[in-house]
């Protein structure tokens, strides 16, 4: 299957444009169409033909590309399903994926643009229609997308495109430049009648001699600008000193050229496919060459830049992380010190109070401490729920009295209430009177 996967030119031979929304400018699908061609056999992995642009399995397989004057075009190796679905007629549009610019596995990029996948699909994400035009009895098919001109967002129209497609020919090398006899042999070469009068001229032939026309005014002889072909022989030759100059009026010789913005890089882009023609770059492509050199260049000297820095900063670096750990330890011991502080006003909470008919039991100092560091660590609203239980449901309390006593040496006898709340809490009587002497 041989399909035309990118378009160069509309229907009326107007050069048609993708948006580049990260650059938010208008990229030539020519320029884009000579760049996938040229990144074609760098992509690691074999490019599939797939059903809507979804991962899966392959109808076919992406063989090779041609890049030619009216667009770009893959020949595609169909599969059994692949051949199923185009000759039941399932799918009629095809859809190329393009990126600007691939990061490999590998880290390695690849710049420019690529393709990486073609699609069968009947929703067409792209300008214009595109559609299958002819499947014969054989796996041989036309594949065919028109792109429609993009509306530009400044004017919310449509905006004439006059940059006229490139027309590769016949050289002249040796020659001089002439543009006013050039003109001359051109109009008669496009009239019907060899007079070169205005209502006898065939404007679409005329075009073909030049790089841009108003196309607002197409049928006025001052429409037509960058002229850089002749005629030798009735038939139409690129002069290669025509395009030389038509090159350096778009770079501002002999005042230049008035055309739209819009249009200078289509223009250039045909003017440069000229030079192409003679193995060489247009002016504005070794310029972008050398940019691309120096930029290179400056981002080796960033790159020694930031070592250097790296270096510099290394010592502030170590003292910045001691200072952090200083400040780490410091603020762990404002956080201790408040929590004992406020472990202390729980403790001497639960010690002011009292229980008994006649409020001579409290909790032992030990047992209040206990529950006071525990009650610290939670936050307030727990903190206050439990208190409240705690207070009215004290574990142990023992009488205030014998709590403010002098401590009781261990071979004392404990009194009958001792000894009462000593078997509860399952101690044994040395163990109580340790736990509740009064500079405890």
């Amino acid at each position: 299957m041989r399909a035309r996967i990118l378009a160069y030119y509309d229907k009326s031979a107007k050069p048609l444009y993708l948006v580049d929304w990260w650059t938010e400018s208008f990229v030539a699908t020519r320029e884009v169409g000579a760049s996938v061609y040229n990144n074609f056999d760098r992509r690691p992995q074999e490019i599939p033909l797939l059903r809507d642009h979804l991962p899966g399995e392959a109808l076919g397989w992406v063989k090779s590309l041609q890049n030619l004057d009216d667009g770009l075009y893959a020949e595609i190796e169909l599969n059994e399903r692949g051949q199923e679905l185009l000759k039941d007629d399932t799918y009629r549009y095809v859809s190329p994926s393009l990126a600007n610019g691939i990061t490999l596995l590998t880290g390695e990029t690849l710049e420019g643009w690529h393709l990486i996948e073609v699609s069968l699909t009947n929703l067409p994400r792209q300008f214009g229609e595109s559609y299958i035009a002819e499947l014969g009895d054989t796996q041989e098919a036309s594949v065919y997308i028109y792109l429609s001109r993009p509306a530009r967002v400044a004017t919310n129209a449509f905006v004439p495109l006059g940059a006229v497609p490139f027309r590769r020919g016949p050289l002249i090398e040796d020659e001089d430049w002439d543009a006013n006899d050039a003109i001359e042999r051109i109009r008669k070469w496009a009239s019907s009648d060899g007079s070169g009068d205005k209502d006898t001229i065939d404007w679409s032939k005329y075009r073909q001699a030049f790089a841009w026309y108003n196309t607002d005014d197409p049928q006025n002889f001052g429409s037509y600008k960058l002229p850089h072909h002749d005629v030798r022989n009735g038939q139409l030759y690129v002069h290669k000193r025509g395009v030389i100059a038509a090159a350096a009026a778009l770079q501002g010789a002999r005042g230049g050229v008035d055309i739209p913005e819009a249009d200078i890089d289509a223009v250039k882009q045909h003017i440069a496919s000229h030079y192409h023609q003679w193995g060489e770059k247009a002016p504005w492509e070794r310029n972008e060459a050398n940019r691309r050199h120096t930029m290179e260049n400056i981002t080796l000297t960033q790159e020694q830049l930031t070592v250097a820095l790296s270096q510099a900063i290394q010592p502030l670096a170590q003292e910045i992380k001691q200072i952090k750990h200083m400040l780490d330890r410091a603020d762990e011991e404002r956080k201790a010190n408040e929590l004992a502080r406020l472990a202390h006003d729980i403790k001497m909470q639960i010690l002011s109070w009292r229980y008994g008919d006649d409020q001579s039991q409290s909790i032992p100092p030990k047992v209040a401490e206990s529950f006071a560091y525990l009650l610290a660590r939670m936050d307030e609203e727990e903190r206050k729920e439990l208190l409240q239980f705690l207070r009215a449901n004290p574990p142990i309390t023992v009488p205030l009295a014998q709590s403010a006593q002098p401590s009781t040496p261990s071979t004392d006898p404990l009194t009958p209430i001792q000894a009462h709340y000593a078997k509860i809490l399952g101690v044994s009587p040395e163990d109580y009177i340790k736990y509740n002497r009064r500079d405890n």
